[in-house]
C-alpha cells in the first residue's frame, strides 16, 4: 500500500478572521505530482471548506472524465488553464481559461477535460 500524500495545503477554514491568498500555480503542480493525479489522470484539491461554500481545485489531463454526478449544491465551474467540455443532458459546453459556468443543486452533469485542464469547482448552499 502507497503511504498516504501529505499535502502542504489545509483546507481554508472560514472563520471570522479568514484571509488567504492562494498560489494556483503552485497548488496546479503539486496536484499534477501526486500518484492519485499519475494513476487516474485527474485529482482534486479541497481549498476551502465551510457549511456555507466549499472550493475544490480539479486538475485533469487530457481525455479524463468526471462520469455524470450530482452536486449537493449550486455549483459554479471557473477553468483556470486549458479547456473542458462541461455537460448536462443534450446541453454541452465548452470552457476555456478564464470562463466558467453555473449548474443548479441536484442537476446531473459531467466533465470531460479537452486538454490537460485545472478548474475549481465552487460548491454553495447547503451542498457545501
Amino acid at each position: 500500500m502507497d503511504a498516504p500524500v501529505t499535502r502542504p495545503h489545509k483546507p481554508v477554514k472560514l472563520d471570522d478572521g479568514a484571509f488567504e491568498a492562494l498560489p494556483f500555480p503552485a497548488l496546479i503542480e503539486q496536484v499534477r505530482k501526486e500518484p492519485a493525479f499519475a494513476d487516474a489522470g485527474r485529482s482534486g484539491l479541497t481549498l476551502v471548506r465551510d457549511p456555507a461554500m466549499t472550493v475544490v481545485l480539479t486538475v485533469m489531463r487530457a481525455g479524463a472524465t468526471l462520469a455524470e454526478h450530482r452536486a449537493p449544491g449550486p455549483i459554479t465551474v471557473v477553468v483556470l488553464e486549458g479547456s473542458i467540455s462541461f455537460a448536462s443532458g443534450a446541453r454541452r459546453t465548452t470552457l476555456r481559461q478564464g470562463m466558467g459556468a453555473v449548474c443548479a443543486r441536484g442537476l446531473p452533469h459531467t466533465v470531460e477535460a479537452i486538454e490537460d485542464t485545472a478548474f475549481l469547482i465552487i460548491l454553495g448552499g447547503a451542498g457545501a
